[in-house]
């Protein structure tokens, strides 16, 4: 289990005392946000010795504000007997272990900003949260607290609790109150943006799916909230674009061609009118548009249009092997009449054996089946395929035309090439997989939807 820490920069300016509060919290008058912050942390937090507060600072910021009598008076030059940020936070006796970060560079240049960055991130460890004050320091440190959190939570996994300011040239000059203000939305904001540039870079959906279901879980358990039916019907719709991206991820055919998980989606974003998570409100709009062309009713076509999809996220495996089955099962739909056998692999066997017969031109007394029982349904199959030959001629490069079965043909080396890991004595290029995948599948797809339109 990770440990809680908490990091605060340590400025030099003589700071003047006022009470910082958050929400109920009132520190009393202090000179330092530090002191009030981890008051409110160790208050609300169970902190223990093996957490840590790392306070981060210069040589200046440790001579004048860390170590007593560090300040002299503007005008006078007068040494202000007063007691620096340790002996505060000594005589508080938090139990979490406090520890000065010394001789950090004053970030001038970006070269030390580049090293402050890597003395912040070398204090972590694996699992830990963190609960950053960027009170006080130089005036990119918000940026870098962003990035570093962002960073870690990757390379380190941590989990940002609480991005903190004290708003001191905020307060109240009448109580001399100051907010502490809880900047973690920023964090979060970070987390939904990384969250969609998966989902709209790749497909994957699962990180978004998880931080929803995070921020929805205590809204759609309170029955007596008003937003309450809204974060149902998101919650369900981030199921069901889970389950859809996974089918097509992991090539899910029957899924994908059933369409019930689509159905659920498309189902849930009709009825969604209000998107309780905000930052999800784009996502959405994206869903819409990437979707719009799938049926959610049972439609073969699906499998094309979850092809084009993946095309579209780079995922050039699926979207041969989607491509390839799609094309099988569009015939087994439009040529089904003549196939009695009830197993899906047998009517799919007849089919692509009778897509590599025209192809090749094989004689009829070297037809072969998997199941040679099955054999005189095959005949039909290809009669139905020879008299309506013309119309699956397929356009390609020189305005020349090939039989589907010979696209077909092509795409499967592709998809072996692909499956066996270029394992062969003429593997492809990287860069001409996907020419080809988006070659093949843009003239199988134009070819079947003109035969649909007609």
């Amino acid at each position: 289990m990770g440990r809680k820490v908490f990091i605060s920069f340590l400025g030099a300016t003589n700071y003047g005392a006022c009470h910082y509060c958050i929400g109920e919290f009132d520190s009393g008058e202090v000179r330092f946000i530090q002191e009030a912050t981890l008051d409110y942390l160790r208050q609300t937090r169970r902190w223990t010795k093996r957490d840590a507060a790392y306070i981060l600072m210069t040589e200046d910021s440790r001579k004048k504000n860390w170590l007593a009598d560090g300040q002299r008076n503007f005008k006078t030059q007068r040494i202000i007997r007063q007691p620096g940020l340790f002996q505060c936070l000594r005589a508080r006796r938090f139990p979490m272990t406090i520890k000065p970060i010394e001789g950090l560079p004053d970030g001038n240049t970006e070269e030390e900003v580049l090293t402050i960055f890597q003395r912040v991130y070398a204090l972590l460890r694996d699992g830990d949260e963190l609960y950053f004050d960027i009170t006080h320091g130089f005036r990119y440190l918000p940026m870098l607290v962003l990035v570093l959190g962002n960073y870690s939570k990757f390379l380190r996994n941590v989990t940002v609790k609480m991005i903190s300011y004290g708003n001191y040239e905020g307060r109240d000059r009448k109580t001399n109150q100051a907010r502490i203000m809880d900047l973690t939305v920023l964090s979060s904001l970070q987390d939904w943006t990384n969250a969609s540039a998966s989902f709209i870079r790749s497909g994957d959906s699962s990180y978004l799916a998880q931080l929803a279901k995070a921020q929805l879980l205590p809204i759609v358990q309170d029955d007596n909230r008003p937003d309450v039916q809204a974060a149902r019907t998101l919650n369900e719709l981030v199921k069901n674009l889970e389950k859809v991206t996974t089918d097509i991820i992991t090539c899910r055919g029957l899924n994908i061609e059933k369409s019930d998980n689509i159905k659920g989606m498309k189902r849930h974003l009709t009825r969604l009118q209000d998107v309780v998570i905000k930052p999800m409100k784009p996502i959405i709009d994206r869903v819409k548009d990437e979707f719009a062309d799938f049926n959610d009713a049972p439609d073969v076509m699906n499998g094309f249009q979850a092809a084009r999809w993946c095309i579209n996220h780079g995922l050039l495996q699926q979207a041969t092997t989607i491509l390839q089955e799609s094309v099988v099962s569009y015939f087994c739909d439009l040529y089904g009449k003549h196939i009695t056998c009830t197993a899906i692999k047998d009517r799919r066997d007849i089919i692509t054996k009778a897509l590599r017969i025209i192809d090749n031109g094989t004689p009829e007394d070297e037809w072969r089946l998997d199941k040679m029982e099955n054999l005189p349904q095959l005949k039909p199959v290809i009669e139905a395929f020879m008299d309506d030959h013309d119309q699956y001629m397929v356009p390609t490069t020189n305005h020349t035309e090939e039989h589907i079965s010979t696209t077909y043909r092509k795409l499967a080396d592709l998809r072996n090439d692909l499956n066996h890991n270029g394992m062969n004595d003429g593997p492809m290029k990287p860069d001409d997989i996907r020419v080809a995948t988006e070659k093949y599948f843009y003239r199988i797809y134009t070819c079947l939807t003109k035969n649909q339109r007609n």
